[in-house]
């Protein structure tokens, strides 16, 4: 036997090659955490620590959870099913709000999180496949304390999951191909995606909604071209991860109403409008 079979036959099996399998992956991300790691480095990662601890002790467990990936600013986790997953981020949710008593808003730490379900390929130490590229583009849709799911998510919610649900339609992902359905959700409450605590967040992203243009010709010679321009210019806004952009659903249907932009903005809560003069 030669010396590099003999190297071979020892190697640990974290060096087997990963099985498919289907689970459900939880992405936390921590809104601005650069900024907070420099205006208090020290702080800040005493109290990531902390909190990291409670998921691996309190929260894990009894979610039958595993810890893929822990960095200075987020966690991989990996559940078997989706229903224990949502609960573990209502509970990640409820840590954070805990571990932020008694902090300047300027200095919390606010999580973010995004959940897939789906086949991936998975050894002891990792996973692998676009399914956790998917997982972590939810999470960039979800503000501070926000929860955002899939579609294969949501169906597997209702009805045995307590919690509320909001329909954001097909958003365009960074590095995805085609449009996703994804979901906001939360306890049951009647602001499920905000807190009540959380009126203090800051916006840190402005949202922005296009509403598709009608043409001013009557009738109308190609009434599809306004709807095709909406999207071309919601997939390119999209692409930034400075902006919030609301999909075409919701916005559709506001496109033959003569309806003042403070009430669209209003309806739609969005900072922006962009629609025919």
């Amino acid at each position: 036997m030669s010396a590099r079979q003999m190297v071979q036959n020892d190697l640990p099996s974290a060096f087997d090659d990963p099985e498919w399998v289907v689970r459900t992956l939880l992405f936390v991300d921590v809104v601005e955490s650069v900024r907070l790691m420099e205006e208090n480095e020290n702080d800040s990662v005493r109290r990531w620590r902390q909190l990291v601890g409670v998921v691996e002790k309190d929260i894990l467990p009894p979610h039958r959870g595993r810890l893929v990936k822990s960095h200075g600013d987020g966690l991989l986790l990996e559940f078997p099913v989706v229903p224990p997953a949502v609960k573990a981020a209502f509970a990640l949710q409820r840590a954070g709000a805990s571990a932020n008593e008694g902090v300047p808003p300027n200095q919390q730490i606010l999580l973010r999180i995004g959940v897939h379900f789906g086949h991936l390929l998975a050894d002891d130490h990792d996973v692998y496949g676009s399914g956790v590229n998917l997982a972590a583009r939810l999470t960039g849709l979800a503000g501070p304390g926000e929860i955002v799911v899939s579609a294969d998510v949501r169906d597997q919610l209702t009805p045995v999951l307590d919690a509320d649900i909001e329909d954001l339609g097909s958003c365009f992902l960074k590095h995805v191909q085609q449009p996703v359905r994804a979901y906001r959700v939360g306890p049951p409450g009647p602001r499920p995606v905000i807190e009540p605590h959380a009126k203090s967040i800051p916006q840190l992203r402005p949202t922005i909604a296009v509403i598709p243009f009608a043409e001013r010709a009557d009738p109308p010679e190609n009434p599809i071209v306004g709807e095709v321009l909406a999207d071309e210019i919601i997939s390119a806004l999209s692409r930034t991860s400075e902006l919030n952009v609301i999909s075409r659903l919701p916005t559709t249907v506001l496109r033959e109403r003569e309806t003042p932009p403070s009430e669209v903005s209003r309806y739609l809560r969005a900072n922006y409008i962009l629609s025919r003069a």
